[in-house]
């Protein structure tokens, strides 16, 4: 199940969509352990649109990293094991860069 917060600019509602089977950007990004940056979301046939319609909003980039599993004994990243997928959207100028995705891969690593 994808879970997600509007910004409080937006509203700050949430939001539950079921991601069975794995679809969208954060099922791609899941599923196969990878980053996707995406400039332009309308051009890209794994954004699912029907998150905007059902909430209202307009998706043009947006940049999704997974988030590792940890082992806790280690502070290692399990090999291969994702526990979810965090995402950002819309940039407010510009497409998100290689610092952004390196930023958000940091933020991720520490949840």
């Amino acid at each position: 199940e994808l879970v997600f917060h509007l910004s409080e600019e937006e509203g700050g509602a949430e939001f539950c969509l079921p991601l069975s089977p794995p679809r969208g950007v954060a099922g791609h990004c899941a599923a196969r352990n990878i980053s996707i940056n995406i400039a332009d979301a309308a051009s890209d046939n794994r954004f699912d649109r029907s998150t905007d319609l059902r909430t209202g909003q307009h998706t043009r980039s947006l940049l999704a990293v997974p988030i590792p599993d940890i082992d806790r004994l280690t502070g290692l990243p399990v090999h291969g094991a994702v526990v979810g997928v965090m995402e950002v959207m819309n940039k407010r100028s510009g497409v998100f860069s290689d610092d952004d995705e390196r930023l958000l891969r940091g933020l991720c690593c520490q949840l």
